[in-house]
């Protein structure tokens, strides 16, 4: 049993949720810091350092490690000074050069220049990557103002990409470069070009190798201002583009266009949303992500497969069925009470619901909050049949293998879940009768009741409890 859930204690689950975002971060610092800093693709001085011969060699052949050191380093004068040097290196003998770096103004030189600092190492980081992840602003400004540095290019709506496809953009939002890419995304909205507001919203949708888009990659790492700005200026911008930012229809591209942001998942099906829940953040962040979809979201069948709140990853987990295996109950309870109790019904690629998650993983908080929002009685409430039935439904839901959550919680072994699930029913006399009728239900393998299965496989505490609690007439069992 234990092959369907990963206990909370242990860091390496199968479900790629946990450590897809995480680790997309991990890998892009890998290259940008063990290739640019540590691998042998840099040398231990600069090339304009060797002879003179030399030099003049490898400035030809566009050395890839010429200006990425000192971007990173945050070094503006040495990077002028090799793009000074790179010029007279490279000049023609029928070339008349002024030896003044601010001289180098004509377009063929512009030209050099460009090509230059567009070069990249042997993972296609190029300096404006390095200066981004750095977060040397000077020099990100110099290189796109000055020399004309490419981060982005409008005809393919595609952004410079290092060997993980991430974009300089990418990787300020996901290193919390907060000012450059404000820099970034308003270096776009002022040019003059037909389509910018297309060409902003693919680059900040633009993700890496792995699917992982600039919102996934700061939502992996609890970065609210980042998010806040990157969804604000994609809603800005469909906004703008549809010529009316107060009007929203359902078919509107500028709704869907936040919309289509934060239902984009990477290659192993995990929204923002998804990775929030993940990483235990039920914070400013969480009810961002929350807001902005109740927002964006309309009644439209299409949408609705798609919401974050029900969307399915590769492993079939929902958001809600990670907050239950992780025991985040107020992420449990705020997920509900946005998508509601439906959201319940919803079971993973084992036919588990989000309770029986939560008794097989031990996660006492999530069952007490799931209990208390199954059995509120709130005088509000008229508590409709369907409502009722679909509790019941909800708490003796058998999965694949028929298996009920009480059968779960004895074949487990824990006596506190087990306790838990008939004495808490019991305070609630309309759902006493559908609890207690799952002591006899046998699963569909073992062909056993859940007191058969404790006793088959030595679950001893739990044997115990359910002899107490025939002794004592359906009476307190317990520890």
């Amino acid at each position: 049993m234990g092959q369907y859930f990963t206990k909370i204690i242990n860091p390496s689950t199968n479900y790629s949720i946990v450590t897809a975002a995480p680790k997309a971060m991990l890998t892009a610092a890998a290259v940008i810091i063990s290739y640019l800093i540590i691998s042998p693709y840099f040398t231990t001085k600069t090339s304009v350092e060797d002879d003179d011969e030399n030099t003049t060699s490898t400035l030809k052949t566009g050395t890839p490690t010429t200006l990425l050191q000192p971007a990173m380093k945050g070094d503006l004068d040495t990077i002028k000074d090799l793009i000074h040097k790179h010029i007279l290196a490279t000049a023609t003998v029928s070339e008349e050069v002024d030896k003044s770096l601010d001289k180098f103004k004509d377009k063929q030189n512009e030209r050099k220049i460009q090509s230059f600092v567009n070069l990249t190492d042997l993972q296609n980081n190029t300096p404006l990557h390095g200066a981004v992840f750095s977060g040397h602003f000077a020099i990100v400004q110099y290189l796109i103002e000055e020399c004309k540095a490419t981060f982005y290019t409008s005809s393919s709506s595609l952004s410079l990409k290092n060997a993980l496809g991430c974009t300089p953009v990418w990787i300020a939002a996901g290193y919390d470069q907060y000012d450059i890419l404000q820099y970034l995304i308003q270096t776009v909205q002022a040019k003059e070009e037909e389509n910018k507001q297309k060409y902003l919203i693919d680059m900040l949708c633009d993700s890496n190798k792995k699917g992982d888009s600039p919102l996934l990659a700061s939502v992996s790492k609890n970065y609210l201002k980042i998010c806040q700005l990157i969804l604000q200026s994609v809603k800005d911008v469909s906004s703008s583009s549809s010529g009316d930012a107060t009007t929203s229809t359902t078919t509107d591209k500028k709704d869907r266009s936040v919309y289509d942001l934060l239902c984009q998942a990477n290659k192993s099906g995990d929204t923002p949303l998804s990775v929030c829940v993940s990483c235990g953040y039920d914070g400013e962040l969480f009810k961002l992500l929350l807001d902005w979809e109740e927002r964006e979201y309309v009644q439209e069948e299409e949408l609705q497969k798609r919401r974050p709140l029900n969307t399915k990853n590769s492993n079939g987990l929902t958001p809600l069925l990670v907050a239950c295996e992780r025991n985040f109950a107020t992420i449990v309870q705020e997920l509900i009470y946005r998508g509601g109790i439906q959201l319940l019904t919803i079971c993973d690629n084992n036919g588990r619901s989000p309770l029986a998650i939560g008794v097989f993983c031990g996660c006492v908080d999530v069952v007490k909050m799931i209990f208390s929002i199954l059995l509120k009685d709130d005088e509000t409430d008229t508590s409709s049949n369907t409502t009722k039935k679909m509790k019941e439904t909800i708490l003796n839901q058998k999965d694949n293998n028929g298996c009920t959550p009480l059968w779960l919680a004895s074949r487990t072994g824990n006596v506190t879940m087990v306790e838990m699930l008939i004495r808490e029913e019991q305070k609630k006399e309309e759902m006493n009768n559908t609890v207690l009728n799952s002591i006899n239900v046998r699963d569909d393998y073992d062909k056993l009741t859940p007191e058969e299965v404790a006793v088959k496989y030595k679950k001893d505490k739990v044997v115990d409890w359910f002899c107490r609690y025939r002794e004592e007439g359906g009476g307190a069992g317990g520890n």
